[in-house]
């Protein structure tokens, strides 16, 4: 006994594939047809790359414009980094200047001549005045010159002003080496005595000295212990001017 079995039904491929491009273009080849075979790795189209190559060569420009672009900007950020330090270092330096315009006397003393006046433009190492300390004054006072020795320097001297016959003491500050010859044939060394000034006593001053038992061959003139010259350590105008001729700074 046979036992036959009919039935219908479809018959489907045990692997189904989908191919899609990746790119978009013109199909300019295609080498197979609907039912034909084809292999793993067969090319199945050819599309054109005129747009894909225009699209790479339009990146490659813009990546050369980009880094041109970086380049520039570096350059252009290293000049403002340095124009920057410089307008820094011309701010500190004019601050600096700014922070301190007043000149001030490095000298103790009086004002012998005065050089300026307020609204007057001096410049850097200009003369402002002329200064002097009288509050010690030197008197250079000539002695015979077998007597004068270096020995002498420091010791008391006893000193008369011509005018008031006013007696002061003194130390001798200075002796010279050098001989001088005065009338009626004196050769004398000049012997300079320091003393404190009291408060009379002007380069116009004249006195006689005597050093233990020498006197000396004449009168001899006074000059205040320091004189100098105040300048202007900075150039500009000056705004106001605080001394006067004659005052003490």
């Amino acid at each position: 006994i046979k036992s036959i079995l009919t039935s219908s039904g479809t018959i489907a491929p045990l692997n189904k594939y989908e191919v899609k491009t990746l790119v978009e273009g013109e199909v300019i080849s295609a080498d197979f047809e609907e039912g034909d075979e084809v292999k793993k790795g067969d090319v199945l189209y050819q599309i054109t790359t005129d747009d894909l190559d225009s699209k790479i060569d339009s990146g490659q420009t813009s990546v050369e414009r980009a880094k041109e672009n970086y380049k520039n900007a570096k350059t252009d950020y290293q000049e403002a980094v340095d124009k920057y330090n410089e307008a820094l270092n011309d701010y500190n330096e004019a601050a600096k200047e700014y922070g301190d315009l007043t000149i001030k006397s490095d000298m103790t003393g009086i004002v012998k001549k005065l050089y300026v006046k307020e609204g007057d433009t001096i410049q850097e190492g200009g003369q402002i005045a002329d200064i002097y300390d009288n509050s010690y004054m030197l008197l250079d006072v000539p002695f015979n010159a077998s007597d004068v020795t270096s020995s002498l320097i420091g010791k008391s001297a006893k000193i008369e002003i011509t005018d008031n016959n006013e007696t002061l003491s003194g130390k001798v500050y200075k002796v010279s080496n050098i001989e001088e010859v005065l009338s009626g044939n004196r050769v004398v060394k000049t012997v300079t005595i320091k003393v404190k000034n009291p408060g009379g006593i002007t380069a116009s001053t004249t006195a006689t000295a005597s050093i233990g038992n020498k006197d000396c061959s004449s009168e001899g003139t006074f000059r205040p212990l320091a004189e100098g010259v105040l300048t202007a350590n900075k150039t500009g105008k000056i705004h106001s001017l605080n001394i006067e001729e004659g005052e003490k700074i």
